[in-house]
């Protein structure tokens, strides 16, 4: 590319260091095959690797000549790719059907009503994320899929009843679409009722916005398969521009 279009384009190539205190949309990474980081300079390591990891606010393609099982389990290089390989679901953990009661309290969730909501939706193979933290609070159900996300309200006969708090969860509905969520309600007395009248326009929603079950990949089921190296705790100077492990 001539240099009117990377300037352009506002694109820069250098190292991690030249990168430290900026951000770009998309980050294409090289991972140069060297001998692992001395123990003194691990901690010097991990700096690099944290602003080469951390610089792409929407995507990062990582380049690499060797496979995981070249490396060694405690190589940072190795911690890398493990990651880009099967990172964790940015949603939290989905339960199993089976880990959720509908006659038992179950944690995190806050009401029986709350769980036999997410054991219907649950049973449909959908990706549900309980009690998803939003800001200060918490979204009752979140529903993930590759066309995108929707929050499930669960209105319980004891918190959703009086005018006032129906004034309320209106005006939190309001925060939440300008913070950019569809959320749609679930009323209990309708669902007591009636669950699957209840839920129909749930099902709905989701087919319109293509989130469908079992419609993300299988790894985002596995948040525990990766787990960050454990790194000596030393003193050394975390001043990224002395060196290059990348």
């Amino acid at each position: 590319m001539s240099a009117e279009d990377r300037q352009q384009r506002k694109i820069r190539v250098g190292i991690p260091a030249n990168f430290q205190g900026d951000e770009r949309d998309v980050i294409f990474l090289s991972m140069v095959v060297a001998d692992a980081p001395r123990a003194q300079r691990a901690q010097l390591a991990q700096q690099a690797y944290n602003v080469a990891a951390s610089r792409a606010k929407d995507q990062m393609w990582l380049y690499t000549s060797v496979g995981i099982g070249d490396l060694k389990p405690d190589d940072l290089r190795a911690s890398l790719m493990g990651y880009m390989l099967t990172p964790p679901s940015v949603f939290g953990t989905s339960p199993s059907l089976e880990e959720v009661s509908d006659t038992t309290s179950t944690a995190p969730f806050e009401s029986l009503f709350e769980q036999k909501v997410f054991r219907e939706i649950k049973r449909r193979g959908y990706f549900l994320v309980p009690q998803y933290e939003v800001g200060t609070r918490h979204l009752d159900l979140v529903v993930v899929g590759d066309g995108g996300r929707l929050a499930v309200e669960c209105d319980g006969h004891l918190w959703h009843t009086s005018t006032a708090q129906q004034i309320s969860a209106a005006r939190r509905d309001r925060e939440l679409r300008r913070m950019g969520w569809d959320v749609l309600r679930i009323r209990e007395s309708e669902f007591e009722f009636d669950p699957d009248r209840e839920l129909e326009p749930l099902w709905q929603r989701l087919n319109e916005r293509g989130i469908h079950p079992h419609n993300i990949t299988e790894h985002t089921q596995q948040p525990d398969d990766w787990a960050p190296v454990a790194l000596p705790d030393d003193n050394a100077d975390t001043d990224i521009s002395e060196g290059n492990t990348l």
